[in-house]
């Protein structure tokens, strides 16, 4: 659901998984943007071949960074409700090895998603998580390690995520949560893990 709008967002899948149907090439998942009243499909997102959402957040994140000539501190200080979503793609026999994070702004005006940034990822993103004061770090869980990244977003919507450090989080993740500077990751085999996210180390 969209925080404050009457909007809900879904994952759309195939039926009986046809986006893996080879003889259904144009079978594809969707992201859809649906009415919270009456449940009306008002906008879709479709996902490329195979790929599958597997986690989506929201989070209302501030222009990081210094005050330019392009931004004024009214604007940077106006939070933009962001919509994360982890995808994977099932192509393979084994784990997957590839996914992507993609990051939407919600048009509530035309009632539309908007893609601002999509980055390829080595592996299943299986839960994404922020960190820190205005969302500053990016927990992403993939396959069996948690990988962290800077979270920066520059006027214009363009962003800056840069790999900090990864963690082997057992053999794979099912779930993750944040606990003011601890990541708290669900295995699927071996229980959980407690991580501690410190700065400069």
């Amino acid at each position: 659901m969209i925080k404050g709008e009457d909007l809900i967002l879904a994952n759309m899948e195939e039926p009986d998984y046809g986006f893996l149907d080879p003889n259904r090439p144009d079978a594809t998942n969707l992201i859809a943007l649906l009415s919270k009243q009456t449940f009306k499909t008002l906008h879709t997102f479709h996902l490329q071949r195979y790929e599958v959402a597997n986690c989506v957040i929201q989070v209302d994140k501030k222009v990081s960074g210094q005050a330019g000539a392009q931004t004024s501190t009214s604007s940077r200080n106006q939070p933009i409700s962001l919509v994360l979503v982890g995808t994977a793609f099932l192509d393979e026999e084994t784990l997957p090895s590839r996914g992507r994070l993609l990051i939407f702004k919600v048009d509530t005006k035309e009632c539309r998603l908007e893609l601002l940034h999509q980055t390829a990822c080595a592996g299943s993103i299986q839960a994404i998580e922020t960190i820190g004061e205005n969302h500053k770090y990016l927990a992403l869980a993939m396959n069996n390690k948690v990988v962290l990244h800077t979270f920066n977003m520059r006027h214009g919507y363009l962003f800056d995520l840069s790999e900090q450090d990864s963690k082997v989080s057992g053999t794979f993740a099912q779930c993750m949560k944040v606990i003011d500077n601890q990541v708290v990751v669900g295995d699927i085999m071996k229980g959980i893990m407690v991580f501690d996210v410190k700065e400069g180390r």
